[in-house]
């Protein structure tokens, strides 16, 4: 996939795909994500080689590792487009009723 091409699949210029190759401009969360679905990996193959997390580190905690899944960033990227404050109060009522 071309520099072109990543960048008209997640909606940025091409000249902003080669900022973050370079890295002179940081990758939020949902755009990883975003860049993770372009390119059909999982977010986790950006971190292959990493260093695993010790035990009782970040890496132990269950709400980062959903996180890093694909639908952890999913929820990451489409919540804050939801604009309506009311609206999201309300989807977090429902998620905290459902999670009981």
């Amino acid at each position: 996939m071309t520099q072109d091409q990543l960048a008209q699949e997640i909606g940025v210029s091409f000249q902003q795909i080669q900022k973050y190759e370079r890295g002179a401009n940081r990758l939020s969360a949902s755009m990883l994500f975003e860049v993770a679905r372009a390119l059909d990996v999982p977010v986790q193959w950006f971190f292959e080689g990493a260093p695993v997390a010790e035990p009782g580190s970040a890496g132990d905690h269950p709400a980062l590792e959903f996180l890093m899944s694909d639908e952890g960033g999913e929820i990451l990227d489409l919540f804050p487009r939801i604009e309506n404050r009311a609206l999201r109060r309300r989807l977090l009522q429902l998620l905290r009723h459902l999670a009981r």
